[in-house]
């Protein structure tokens, strides 16, 4: 094969002749991606009211009174809209606030542009109270359901709860009732879904805790 004949060979498969096929090709590191940037200041164009939340708020946190809390993490669409929502963190746990905070993201909306910048595919954390009264005290339903946990002291717990009734001005006899009641009423919920009284006994624990700390 002369000289000429071979260039023409290497043209064909692409080789540059004048680059020795021995010395193995630079290896190219492509850029990093760059992290979808955070929102930690938004400015909303319309959040939802009372109403809206209503209707997300989970049914057996309802019929317990039961408050809790969520933080969701969303990217945003151009028009500001939020999609692709995930659960960051829910408590109490088990009794579905993280996933009526990711249910209700529809009524959030960002404005198009912060500072000038387009949100679209930023992300942006919401963090969402859900409370019937504005409260998030949960002490009451803490009484419930610890009078009414599982264990051999169960029957003393709801005494102690009756007591706890009556002196709140109840009737004995009404109080003894009312404290049968609603521990019966946890119990049964609590061997229905037992991650929903595990997740409200360690809230009441921790919020406990807290409380006591000088």
């Amino acid at each position: 094969m002369t000289l000429s004949t071979a260039l023409v060979v290497l043209a064909l498969l692409g080789a540059d002749p004048a680059v020795d096929p021995s010395i193995p090709p630079p290896v190219v590191t492509p850029p990093r991606a760059e992290a979808p940037r955070m929102i930690t200041a938004p400015q909303w164009a319309s959040l939802p009211g009372y109403a809206d939340l209503e209707r997300f708020f989970p049914r057996d946190a309802q019929v317990f009174d039961v408050a809790g809390k969520a933080t969701i993490e969303c990217v945003v669409r151009a028009d500001g809209a939020l999609v692709n929502c995930a659960v960051l963190d829910e408590n109490p746990v088990g009794w579905g606030f993280g996933a009526a905070t990711v249910a209700a993201a529809d009524a959030f909306r960002m404005r198009p542009t912060v500072g000038g910048r387009s949100v679209e595919g930023a992300r942006v954390r919401v963090p969402v109270r859900w409370t019937l009264d504005g409260s998030l005290d949960n002490s009451a339903v803490c009484a419930v359901f610890e009078a009414a946990r599982p264990g051999p002291d169960r029957k003393a717990r709801v005494a102690a709860f009756q007591a706890a009734i009556e002196a709140q001005g109840e009737e004995p006899k009404v109080a003894k009732a009312r404290a049968k009641y609603e521990a019966d009423k946890a119990t049964n919920l609590g061997k229905a879904y037992p991650e929903r009284m595990s997740g409200l006994l360690a809230h009441c624990q921790s919020a406990a805790a807290a409380t006591r700390v000088p």
